[in-house]
């Protein structure tokens, strides 16, 4: 069991299982794990295809982003992107059903303290533990003590975003708020080199690269971009 599983384990021992005989917890970010199966009909949330993939063909419900229905609880395994965190939040805060159990958990040395924090500013108080080398904040949603301004405020992060070039964004991908610099590098460098009819572009992003050669080249007719 890797550390979050076994952090969230003890966690769910502490308090008796918040979710047992619960349908439709939503777990967001979950990997693929035997422990999943400890939920009862879980919805999985997970935008990385590999991992959504494997929950799928485990034969678990997998989106790859929440939909509308109400849960009866969740947990959210924090990502290593604060906006998209404070955006997975937000929606909870609506979808929750009222007094539903929420667990928030990351590695301390990904933001796992910040997530707790931040979590606690929008549902309100709740109790923080330190496990397994990560950081949880369990609470149950009261509807009177969700901060709607940070809420609304949280939600927009989610939209996408247009940045330098024209290029819209979401968080959740490698520098979605701006061009990072090895890129820019990159495509300078290929200014100078021949290139074909037909173009692949192996671990392609958001798409940078394939997007500055389709302005400038007009000779390709084919653009093929790979990414997991």
């Amino acid at each position: 069991m890797n550390n979050a599983y076994a952090a969230l384990q003890w966690l769910l021992d502490k308090q008796k299982n918040p979710f047992s005989g619960l349908r439709g917890t939503a777990l967001i970010g979950a990997k693929p794990h035997s422990f999943l199966k400890s939920f009862e009909h879980p919805i999985l949330i997970q935008g990385f295809f590999p991992d959504f993939s494997a929950l799928e063909k485990a034969g678990f419900e997998v989106l790859a982003e929440p939909d509308d229905r109400p849960l009866s609880g969740a947990v959210l395994f924090g990502s290593k992107h604060k906006e998209e965190n404070l955006f997975f939040l937000a929606k909870l805060a609506d979808r929750l059903e009222e007094n539903a159990p929420l667990i928030a958990i990351a590695p301390k040395d990904l933001g796992g303290k910040t997530l707790a924090k931040n979590a606690a500013l929008l549902f309100g108080d709740g109790a923080n533990e330190s496990k397994h080398h990560h950081a949880l904040f369990a609470v149950r949603k009261q509807s009177s003590r969700i901060n709607r301004d940070l809420q609304e405020a949280w939600l927009r992060l989610g939209e996408p975003k247009t940045i330098e070039g024209g290029y819209q964004t979401v968080p959740g991908i490698f520098c979605h708020d701006a061009i990072d610099t090895g890129s820019k590098l990159l495509s300078a460098a290929l200014q100078t080199e021949p290139i074909g009819a037909t173009v692949a572009d192996l671990g392609a992003g958001w798409g940078y690269l394939s997007g500055e050669l389709l302005k400038r080249e007009a000779k390709i007719e084919s653009m093929t971009l790979f990414e997991a």
